[in-house]
């Protein structure tokens, strides 16, 4: 019996010492999905924190793939080099992009670390606030019109104030700019 309460018991004191993540969509996001019935899409590099920048791809991939099938390429494997797009990227470079791939549709996926200021695991007695903050943003261009059809961004933040001194769990930034994406991935469905 005493063998089964010890692996409860942290159990239960881990779930309790995990700070939550908040996550936020701008309010500018795009509120409709994207109708993916039509077209070549062409999904660029995504630019995320290094350590996490694998694990994105297969999450949008993971995604997009079912929808898309073969009409969805990574630009990875185009052998045409083409200038790469920013987020909110000026009209003539979404030509350029038309020009250059021949794609309708190029989808643009960012998230990036905002604040770092504390690890996965706090104790002791905090002096100062501090948090982890990081975003996503998705953008999908039609590369035929050079509009944007689809924007989205997500931002997740967690954190310590002074009153927080206790054993706590917490994402860090990399964690949560992977579930920004995950989120946005979401929305898209």
């Amino acid at each position: 019996m005493k063998k089964n309460l010890v692996p409860i018991l942290v159990l239960i004191i881990t779930l309790l010492s995990c700070k939550g993540t908040k996550y936020t969509l701008d309010p500018d996001s795009t509120p409709y999905g994207v109708d993916f019935s039509e077209g070549k899409w062409l999904l660029n590099e995504i630019d995320s924190p290094l350590i996490s920048e694998e694990r994105s791809t297969k999450i949008v991939e993971k995604t997009l793939r079912p929808q898309l099938g073969n009409r969805l390429v990574h630009a990875s494997e185009i052998k045409k080099t083409f200038t790469y797009l920013p987020i909110k990227p000026e009209k003539w470079k979404i030509e350029q992009v038309k020009n250059q791939t021949g794609f309708d549709y190029f989808i643009n996926i960012k998230a990036q670390r905002i604040r770092e200021e504390v690890g996965s695991l706090s104790t002791g007695e905090i002096y100062q606030k501090q948090k982890n903050v990081a975003d996503a943003i998705i953008e999908i261009y039609n590369l035929n019109t050079g509009e944007t059809i689809h924007y989205q961004r997500i931002v997740g933040s967690n954190g310590v104030d002074e009153s927080d001194d206790d054993f706590l769990l917490m994402k860090d930034a990399d964690m949560i700019a992977l579930s920004c994406i995950r989120r946005l991935m979401k929305k898209l469905k």
